[in-house]
């Protein structure tokens, strides 16, 4: 399956107040589509040179610090975003993203595993690093030896987990419930 197939069958499936964290351009079109609140960083994407006030319902936030308040979404889409990020950094998103999710609620968590050099990546212009070294380029292949840890330490139990197309590497597709 590809990516942007699971994050819309777990929205389709979970439904409810949805949040699309790190919206980038909205691939999977879910503001669009399903109503969600599309939250980045940034107000512009360089790679595709659009600016996401475009985007259906597009409000900037930090994902280690989401300006939401506790338990208001039911389903939670954080795709493509944890591989560009540290450990600590993701332990803060996912931190985040339990916080804002309602008793039992839904993250539907999207990774590549690529581990090609940043040059490779992207074009010397566009390699960025951000706060909390949240790279343009993916830094950290995300094992479940890494990653599952990580996820039931924030509180988060799987629910399914399935292999990810994404046409230039293999990655990972995750629902994951909170359990509070």
């Amino acid at each position: 399956m590809r990516y942007l197939e699971f994050q819309r069958s777990g929205v389709s499936k979970y439904g409810g107040v949805i949040l699309n964290v790190t919206c980038k351009e909205d691939p999977a079109k879910l503001g669009q589509d399903f109503g969600a609140i599309n939250c980045d960083v940034n107000d512009y994407d360089p790679q595709e040179r659009i600016s996401l006030y475009d985007v259906p319902n597009f409000q900037i936030g930090d994902a280690c610090a989401l300006p939401f308040d506790d338990k208001s979404f039911d389903t939670l889409v954080m795709g493509e975003f944890l591989e560009h990020c540290p450990v600590e950094a993701a332990k803060q998103a996912l931190s985040e993203a339990f916080r804002v999710l309602r008793s039992l609620g839904k993250l539907i968590l999207t990774i590549p595993y690529d581990s090609r050099p940043p040059e490779v990546q992207h074009l010397p212009e566009l390699l960025v690093t951000w706060k909390h070294g949240i790279t343009s380029w993916h830094q950290t292949v995300w094992t479940d030896d890494l990653l599952l840890p990580l996820l039931s330490g924030v509180g988060f139990s799987q629910l399914h987990s399935e292999p990810i197309n994404y046409g230039f590497c293999n990655g990972v597709g995750k629902i994951l419930q909170a359990e509070l």
